[in-house]
């Protein structure tokens, strides 16, 4: 087909909370799809697959299979969170509150993205930040994607 890239979007454990319904409303019915750039919850989260798309194991299986076939794996690895990722309560020193202590979530005006935080590169703790961001990729990494977008 002339394409030698295999690319997924996040992997990971989709947010629930703040999750967005169709045409990004509020309000998500339980069969609204969700947002794999969301990333987060009580399943894991950048190091962890989304119990519905398989195991570990079988993402090792796949990457193998997809190099056997002269292509590579591309993985978008997504530096940011959902509302309930592990990390908020784990180094919420890595993210930004608002003066009133609710989570500052992502916004693009005019588009508010309730059901993602971002990563607060400036905070005290950036050193340890960057360490878990590194290891995020080395942990894909290991498991044999060396794409990432």
């Amino acid at each position: 087909m002339g394409f030698d890239v295999v690319y997924f979007p996040p992997i990971h454990p989709v947010g629930e909370k703040n999750r967005k319904g169709k045409n990004n409303t509020t309000e998500a019915e339980p069969t609204d799809s969700k947002v794999p750039w969301a990333i987060g919850s009580k399943h894991g989260g950048h190091k962890s697959i989304h119990p519905e798309l398989g195991s570990e194991q079988e993402l090792i299986e796949l990457v193998k299979v997809i190099r056997e076939n002269g292509m590579e794996l591309a993985l978008n690895l997504a530096f940011q969170a959902s509302p309930d990722h592990p990390y908020l309560s784990e180094r919420p020193e890595w993210f930004r509150f608002r003066h009133d202590g609710s989570m500052q979530y992502a916004e693009n005006p005019p588009k508010k993205y309730q059901d993602i935080v971002n990563f607060n590169f400036e905070c005290d703790a950036v050193d340890k930040l960057w360490e878990e961001l590194v290891s995020i990729g080395m942990f894909w990494a290991d498991k044999g994607i060396r794409s990432f977008v």
